[in-house]
């Protein structure tokens, strides 16, 4: 196969700034809402964890049921807008979305342990 150089895209292509500008504007006026089915559970220190599983709303790619799990960052949840505009696209698709919410970033999801974060098992 012959080398092929990369040229990227004049406008958007070199860089990042422009692609993050525009997200930043347009993904914040337009992003789909799809309605989840929120599933908690009691864990043994006490916090309630949760966790939002969207149904696809679109037709299957494969002959094969696909679930994809998102755990977002730290600090976000399945509200979080880019977290969101993912679901939706993949909903569309026929694909399952299982969506993590971190302990504390839900606003109506009472904090019910002593600690927020959930990684790993702190031994004192």
């Amino acid at each position: 196969m012959p080398f092929v150089r990369y040229v990227p895209v004049r406008l958007w292509g070199s860089s990042g700034h422009l692609q993050t500008i525009v997200h930043a504007t347009v993904g914040r006026t337009y992003c789909p809402h799809v309605v989840p089915r929120r599933i908690a559970a009691r864990q043994e220190d006490g916090a309630t964890v949760t966790w939002d599983l969207y149904e696809p709303t679109g037709a299957p790619q494969t002959d094969e049921d696909y679930t994809i799990a998102v755990c977002p960052g730290i600090a976000n949840s399945s509200e979080s807008t880019y977290v969101r505009s993912l679901v939706s696209l993949a909903c569309s698709h026929g694909y399952r979305c299982l969506v993590l919410n971190h302990l504390g970033v839900l606003p109506h999801v009472k904090v019910t342990s002593p600690r927020v974060f959930r990684y790993g098992k702190c031994k004192t």
